[in-house]
């Protein structure tokens, strides 16, 4: 497999995702849930809100994440997790085979959110300041995602498009 010729370390923004803010806000989690974060980033503002709503997430992010951390977070994904998102993530990889790592990854859970920004919206991929934009519409990763879920669909979660999957 090839490598991710442009990384996703520089996509990385410090704030909490607006994917993780509504699934808090429609109640999809419970207290004592735990979350996939995959592509979470490098700060632990979404790690922080959740754990005020009693819910663990551990972040996944190959490239803003130490392999010490990574290790464990995959240790911790492979043992039972709630759910997983997948937010502002696919968007940034250039590489098919790469976004079905990811993707993969969130179906070690059995409902995984997605979500991400969109760009231009006109479906070609190219080069920013900060790495890689798809510039992909939301409903296109959807044959992605159903390699690995049997059900996905696109929803409304507290005002947010979002694509849900579940095994």
């Amino acid at each position: 497999m090839q490598p991710q010729r442009l990384t996703s370390e520089r996509t990385c923004r410090k704030q909490v995702p607006a994917l993780l803010r509504a699934l808090l806000r429609a109640g999809r989690w419970q207290r004592g849930d735990v979350n996939a974060d995959i592509g979470g980033g490098k700060w632990d503002l979404g790690t922080e809100e959740l754990a005020q709503h009693g819910v663990e997430n551990i972040v996944y992010d190959r490239f803003n994440r130490s392999d010490e951390h990574n290790e464990r977070a995959l240790d911790r994904i492979f043992l039972k997790v709630n759910t997983a998102t997948v937010a502002n993530t696919l968007n940034v990889i250039a590489e098919p085979e790469r976004r079905a790592l990811l993707i993969g990854l969130a179906a070690q859970a059995p409902v995984a959110y997605f979500h991400g920004h969109e760009g231009d919206g006109s479906g070609v991929g190219r080069e920013t300041r900060d790495g890689w934009q798809e510039n992909r519409r939301l409903e296109s990763y959807v044959p992605e995602v159903s390699t690995f879920f049997s059900r996905v669909v696109i929803c409304r979660i507290a005002g947010l498009r979002v694509i849900e999957a579940t095994v």
